[in-house]
């Protein structure tokens, strides 16, 4: 497969400036704290404690947009800017996602008011897959994510998104992370940190406070088929970000 096509040969160099679309489970926080590593805090936009900037910030002229934000947001960033951002297999991506959301503790679930959360951590993948709420919130992950008429339009649309992800410069996935650091700290004139960090896996999660071991649910054969007509068309994103990522 090619190398990631960095488009605007001129944004290049240690002043180079870069937003980074973080979408949920994809191995962005370790590539957020990556790119923290290369660049002074003071360039990046301001952003809360779940990782999302702040939307007085997005037009505000900073050099590095890290995290959480929608889609239609980036038209309000500069244009001299490296658009990076990565996806996951959705299949891993959608179980990455149930089982965050399982590892939650109760009295943490409570603090955020969202039905979905303690639905999730009292009911079995299984049930989940036939419940419609929670496979409307699912369903077509990418393409909402990355559709930024979506909203205005009421429906998301695979076209859009995928005209969307082919405006970046760079596209990474998660199983090659390194590559992309590697690839971006070059472009950004840094050295790859030697210890370049991989944050928020399973395994880190139970040592935090507010979370707890999920014990790894047995999936059927219907149940993965189940799940294949949910990320439908998120893997055709997927799809196309492989022939992007090296």
């Amino acid at each position: 497969m090619r190398q990631n096509n960095f488009a605007g040969g001129n944004l290049t160099g240690p002043n180079a400036k870069i937003a980074f679309l973080h979408l949920h489970k994809t191995g962005g926080t370790s590539f957020d704290a990556f790119l923290r590593r290369i660049l002074p805090t003071h360039r990046f936009a301001p952003r809360d404690g779940a990782g999302k900037i702040d939307p007085a910030a997005l037009d505000a002229g900073y050099d590095a947009y890290s995290g959480h934000y929608r889609a239609a947001d980036m038209a309000s960033l500069p244009t001299d800017l490296i658009k990076v951002t990565i996806l996951r297999e959705p299949t891993e991506r959608l179980l990455s996602h149930y089982y965050f959301h399982k590892s939650y503790r109760v009295e943490n679930i409570a603090r955020f008011g969202r039905p979905l959360l303690l639905k999730t951590k009292t009911s079995s993948l299984g049930l989940l897959l036939e419940d419609a709420e929670y496979v409307d919130f699912y369903s077509r992950f990418y393409v909402k994510a990355l559709d930024p008429d979506y909203r205005g339009h009421g429906k998301p649309s695979l076209e859009r998104a995928l005209d969307f992800l082919s405006g970046f410069d760079a596209i990474g996935v998660t199983s090659r992370l390194q590559t992309l650091m590697a690839q971006v700290a070059a472009r950004l004139g840094a050295s790859l940190p030697g210890d370049a960090p991989m944050l928020n896996s399973r395994k880190a999660l139970e040592d935090l406070d507010g979370f707890e071991k999920a014990a790894i649910e047995p999936l059927t054969a219907a149940q993965l088929a189940r799940i294949e007509d949910i990320v439908g068309e998120d893997r055709i994103l997927y799809d196309f970000a492989l022939t992007r990522a090296m």
